[in-house]
């Protein structure tokens, strides 16, 4: 029996992102109604906007609404929000970071953020409006991995990326920006495992936790122009689409990723599947070096794009491909089920989406 089914009520946090948008998506074609917490006004409007022009979400706009929070991380800041909700999809992260960051506050801002809805959640297990029967919440393949493994590794969800908090420990601000992101995921997602089994005897609700690691796929939304691409898809074009010299670093890098769109669906069957409750679950397709989305790029790139694609390294991936970093994925394939798009299938439909746009 399905924890949350269709016509069900969902709370999405982070619902203006490049996950976000594709998981709403997924909601409203199951029949369910959400509820999008967005910062402002003016993004609550230009989500409204990206999911309403778009035929996949057509006649759907009643099962939609949208909730003004501008501090997240605010006590009780969901309160009001989670009344009547049936789950939550927390996907939101703190405001952009950089390399000056205090590594408190990057931390800081990422538990604080988790623990705000959980909060509330544990507030509604206690009062009659009770509703909420499942919290899924995003965390990252950052919080698994050991960064670089000298020798091949495959990391499963018993993992902690123990390494990047001694690293943040120890340099401090000097860290690197990427150990104090790392180390914010950490922090995040054990604050969030620690709060759930210290208030096991008082929720009404149960959890589960979504580790992807690199994501990449067509946005949902339409940016202006690949300045305004989300992170993760920017370097994914940065890389395989814009010409120029690409370093053999960069093109070598090993990590694990998925579609956009796959995460997407996973996120809406890790509410749905009842076995998922109480589980952290890596959400990967596989894992890649650079080189190979520049050789499929240069394979697949649909008839009439007429833009000549940098070719990298080819001779890094003429022979056998040695990846130091692999992923147990074997709990997302029992529990979630989902069917995967490969490498080739993202790739076409990222520069298919990139030619529409004229990039």
């Amino acid at each position: 029996m399905p924890v949350i089914s269709s016509s069900s009520t969902i709370l999405v946090t982070g619902g203006t992102g490049f996950i976000g948008a594709w998981v709403i998506t997924v909601l409203l074609q199951r029949g369910n109604t959400v509820k999008a917490i967005v910062r402002s006004e003016v993004k609550g409007l230009a989500l409204r906007r990206s999911l309403f022009q778009d035929k996949r979400n057509e006649g759907k706009e009643a099962l939609f609404d949208v909730v003004v929070i501008e501090d997240l991380t605010k006590d009780r800041a969901f309160d009001a929000t989670i009344i009547g909700v049936d789950g939550i999809l927390h996907l939101a992260s703190p405001l952009s970071i950089d390399a000056t960051s205090e590594p408190e506050e990057i931390i800081g801002s990422a538990v604080n953020l988790t623990l705000a809805v959980l909060k509330s959640a544990l507030r509604q297990s206690q009062s009659g409006d009770h509703t909420l029967k499942r919290v899924v919440i995003t965390s990252n393949g950052a919080a698994v991995y050991t960064p670089n493994p000298s020798e091949p590794t495959t990391f499963s969800e018993k993992d902690w990326n123990d390494a990047s908090i001694a690293v943040v420990q120890e340099q401090g601000r000097d860290a690197s920006l990427m150990d104090k992101y790392r180390a914010s995921k950490v922090k995040a997602e054990r604050a969030a495992w620690d709060f759930y089994n210290n208030h096991r005897g008082e929720i009404k609700w149960d959890m589960a936790v979504l580790n992807p690691p690199f994501v990449t796929g067509p946005a949902f939304q339409a940016p202006a122009s690949p300045a305004d691409l989300p992170s993760t898809l920017k370097m994914w074009y940065n890389l395989v689409v814009v010409p120029g010299e690409k370093a053999r670093p960069a093109v070598l890098a090993n990590a694990g990723w998925v579609d956009v769109r796959d995460l997407a669906e996973a996120h809406v069957r890790a509410l749905e599947i009842q076995e998922a409750g109480s589980e952290r679950i890596i959400v990967s397709e596989g894992v890649y070096i650079f080189q190979e989305w520049l050789d499929i790029a240069n394979k697949v790139k649909p008839e009439g794009y007429k833009k000549e694609l940098p070719k990298g390294l080819p001779e890094l991936t003429a022979g056998i491909i040695t990846y130091n970093l692999k992923y147990d994925t074997s709990k997302a394939s029992r529990v979630l089920n989902i069917r995967y798009r490969t490498k080739e299938e993202t790739t076409r439909d990222i520069l298919e989406w990139v030619a529409e746009r004229g990039w």
